[in-house]
């Protein structure tokens, strides 16, 4: 799975800062990467950031700015498949990255328990997980506007029948919200 797969990669990757592409991504312009590597250069309160994302089952639309979480625990992404979002066009604090194209710095994996997913996750919410404990961890998560990459979506999800795959994301959402809040606020 996603997860596992970038997990394994982990230990070859040396340098600074880590991409996370997701395989049914096409990247337009390589001032894109250097776009993510600058801001964080630039702003090292922050441990993880995304990119702009175009999405082409959409109509094209630009879309994933990044998600907040909700208090009952869903996730919300503002400007999601509206053209020309006005979050588009300026740098923000997001809950989560959508992991299609996320930049991280490797000096923040000790700090989020020393490793990037859950195995056991496969896909769907892996990168929620690794960004809630990111600020946990005292880091920060943004979106920064970029020149957009194509995102084709549902090259892993036409690999599950639908029901699976609403079932891993009710299983990982429920499994981070357990792991990454205490009892108190998963209480409330």
């Amino acid at each position: 799975g996603f997860a596992g797969g970038n997990n394994r990669a982990m230990p070859r990757c040396t340098r600074t800062y880590t991409l996370l592409l997701n395989n049914d991504t096409v990247v337009r312009d390589r001032a894109s990467l250097e776009v993510l590597a600058s801001f964080l250069d630039e702003h090292p309160e922050c441990g993880a950031a995304q990119g702009s994302m175009v999405l082409a089952r959409a109509g094209g639309n630009l879309g994933g700015t990044g998600t907040f979480l909700t208090p009952f625990g869903f996730l919300y992404s503002p400007g999601f498949n509206v053209p020309d979002a006005e979050e588009f066009h300026h740098p923000f604090p997001v809950f989560s990255t959508i992991g299609a194209f996320m930049i991280f710095r490797r000096s923040i994996l000790p700090a989020v328990g020393g490793f990037l997913f859950h195995d056991h996750f496969k896909s769907y919410y892996e990168e929620t997980d690794f960004c809630h404990r990111v600020w946990l961890s005292g880091s920060e998560v943004w979106f920064v506007p970029t020149v957009p990459i194509d995102h084709l979506c549902g090259a892993t999800m036409s690999l599950f029948p639908r029901r699976e795959m609403m079932r891993q994301f009710i299983r990982n959402s429920w499994f981070s919200l357990r792991t990454c809040l205490g009892p108190w606020r998963r209480f409330r």
